[in-house]
This record gives C-alpha cells, sequence and structure tokens, in this order.
C-alpha cells in the first residue's frame, strides 16, 4: 500500500519552483498585469470609479448602480477564469513534460485540452456542491439538536464556536473526498486520455487525508501568511505616510494597481505552488497506485 509522503512531497514542490522562480515570472507576468489593469478599466468603464460604489450599509450600491456592478463583476470573473486555466494548464505541462516540450506561448494557445479541463471543473464543482449539500443537511440537523440543548442550558457562545468547528470540519471532509477526483486536472492538462475522475477516486482511496494535509501545510497556511503580512505592511506604510490617506487613494488608478499587482502576484505564486503539488501527487500515485484499483475500504 502506497503512502504519499507529506513532508517530502511539499519539498519537492518549493525545490521545483525555486528552481523555475525565472520560468514562473515569464509565465505569469503577462497573465498579472492583465487582471491588475483589466478590472479597474472595466470598473472604471461601467461604473466611472475603480471601486466599487458602496451604499449607505457599507455595501455595494446595487439600487442604483446594480446592473453595471454585476456587468463588471461578471466580465472580471470571466477574464480570471480564461487567465487561471491557461496558467494551470501551462504549469502543469512544464512540471510534468520539462521545459523542452513547453513555453509560455502556451498561455495564448487555447486547445482542445483547455475545454476540457474547463469541462472537468465544471464537473468536479458540481460533485463537490452536491456532496456539500447531502453533507451540510446531515450536520445541519445534528447541530440543531446539539444546538438546541446547548442552548437550553445558557451555552450560547459554545454553541457557536460548535457550529464554527463543525463547518471548519464539513469543508475539510469535502476537500478530503474532492481532492482525488482533482488529479484528473494534471491528467487533463498532457491529455492523458486514460485517465478519468474515477481514476482519481480510486487511486488516491488510502491518501486522501494525506493529500488534504499536504495542500494546508504547504499551500493554504503559506499563503494566507504572505498575503496577511503583505495587506499588513501596504496598509501600515499608507497611514505611516498620512494617517487620512485611506480616504484619498479609495478612487486612485495608481493605488489599485499597486495593489492588484501585488495580490494577483501571490495569487500566482500560490496557483503556482498548488498546480505543482497536484502534479506531483498525480505523478507519484499514477506511478505507485494502479488506477483499476478498486477503493479500499
Amino acid at each position: 500500500m502506497y503512502k504519499l509522503p507529506v513532508w517530502e512531497t511539499i519539498g519537492t514542490c518549493y525545490r521545483f519552483v525555486w528552481a523555475e522562480r525565472r520560468a514562473w515570472f515569464d509565465y505569469v507576468l503577462i497573465p498579472v498585469v492583465a487582471i491588475s489593469v483589466i478590472p479597474l478599466l472595466l470598473m472604471w468603464a461601467l461604473l466611472g470609479t475603480f471601486q466599487l460604489p458602496l451604499g449607505p450599509s457599507g455595501l455595494p450600491d446595487m439600487q442604483n448602480s446594480g446592473g453595471a456592478i454585476l456587468g463588471a463583476m461578471f466580465l472580471i470573473w470571466l477574464l480570471m477564469v480564461v487567465i487561471y486555466v491557461s496558467f494551470a494548464v501551462a504549469w502543469h505541462r512544464r512540471f510534468l513534460l520539462g521545459p523542452d516540450r513547453t513555453s509560455p506561448r502556451e498561455l495564448f494557445t487555447w486547445q482542445r485540452r483547455h475545454w476540457a479541463f474547463v469541462w472537468r471543473g465544471v464537473l468536479i464543482t458540481l460533485m463537490a456542491i452536491a456532496i456539500g449539500f447531502a453533507i451540510g443537511f446531515v450536520v445541519s440537523i445534528l447541530l440543531g439538536i446539539v444546538g438546541g440543548i446547548l442552548h437550553a442550558g445558557g451555552n450560547t457562545s459554545a454553541g457557536i464556536f460548535l457550529g464554527g468547528i463543525s463547518w471548519f470540519a464539513m469543508m475539510l471532509l469535502i476537500f478530503a473526498l474532492m481532492v482525488g477526483p482533482m488529479l484528473v486536472f494534471p491528467a487533463t492538462a498532457i491529455e492523458d486520455e486514460e485517465f478519468t475522475i474515477g481514476s482519481g477516486w480510486r487511486i488516491a482511496s488510502d491518501n486522501r487525508w494525506r493529500m488534504v494535509g499536504i495542500y494546508l501545510f504547504g499551500v493554504f497556511i503559506p499563503v494566507f501568511i504572505v498575503q496577511f503580512l503583505l495587506l499588513l505592511a501596504l496598509g501600515g506604510g499608507i497611514m505611516a505616510m498620512d494617517p487620512n490617506a485611506a480616504d484619498t487613494v479609495h478612487d486612485s488608478f495608481s493605488f489599485g494597481l499597486v495593489l492588484n499587482l501585488i495580490s494577483n502576484a501571490v495569487y500566482f505564486l500560490g496557483v503556482a505552488i498548488g498546480v505543482s503539488m497536484l502534479s506531483i501527487m498525480y505523478r507519484r500515485l499514477r506511478d505507485n497506485v494502479p488506477s483499476n484499483e478498486s477503493a479500499s475500504a
């Protein structure tokens, strides 16, 4: 029974990304600039501002600008999906096929593998939603019973804490169930036609929680810390220069551009790490676990 090494996989991923740092820059330069500039221009063209107009409640002003806001958000979302798919497919191929058979030019050539990548992404998303509804239904019933008991006993704070822990545990469980099918993404990127969503489910059956640990400690936590520290440093720098600067830069194109460039660069660094880890897990499980092996109990 093959056991996926958690820390070795994380270390292999970080060594690869560091060794390919120049290639990463070449791959992300145009995507980062595109998703940093184009959304600002769309906001200005549709809304006349570089930020979402807010209503008295502090939420987006849907009453006066609802159509324009929804239109801008949809176009920005579509742009993000296209660029993400292009980069993810290209970076999977960079790891699995090597630099001699890939190049940043692949970012601008939308081929059949990209459509297959999107289609399988839709299927996996629908699977995750269905599983989430099923698990959420059971959890909500249990929480309702336990919460009622705690509320009757005056332990309201304990009920809130239990709800938060249950939500986090539910998200981890859903991810653990879906991380195997996600192995189809690197397979799709290199056009491994024999590898399906079911293949990913089967070969990950004994390693699901190891894969969750790899993503949790190798991607989610480090990227969250880096983003938090960058935003903290940026906000502190602005306030140090001028305590009232937050009011004056809100609608500034230059401020929005700098903020977008920084956040998007960190985002694509996280994407490169996550994609690399998925490629490593795909290769190791593909090489060590028969894809037709029945799922273990």
